[in-house]
């Protein structure tokens, strides 16, 4: 069963036509549809259903936006522990050399 939506007939808003593009992936066919595969079941009722309801959880997936990231500084604290842990690393490294027997 194979269900087909044209999505520029739906008039979406640029950011939801974007976002549902993305999420489509690969079922994102030539000329701004999507087609939506479903062979799951054995009856063509029950794979018709199966299909719509993946189609309606893309669509909703793709109405909600994403919340914004809020730009953070790493702590004074966390920063000089990050620089401790980098000297500690560096000098077992150092202490990987060659062995001499001198």
């Amino acid at each position: 069963m194979q269900l087909r939506l044209d999505v520029y007939a739906l008039g979406l808003p640029p950011d939801v036509f974007r976002r549902l593009k993305l999420a489509a992936g690969s079922r994102w066919v030539e000329g701004g549809s999507i087609l939506v595969t479903a062979k799951g079941h054995r009856t063509r009722e029950a794979n018709r259903r199966d299909a719509r309801e993946r189609l309606a959880a893309l669509l909703a997936e793709a109405w909600i936006r994403p919340e914004r990231r809020i730009k953070t500084r790493p702590t004074r604290a966390s920063a000089l522990r990050r620089v401790e842990a980098k000297a500690r690393t560096g000098a077992i490294k150092r202490g990987r050399g060659r062995v001499t027997m001198d």
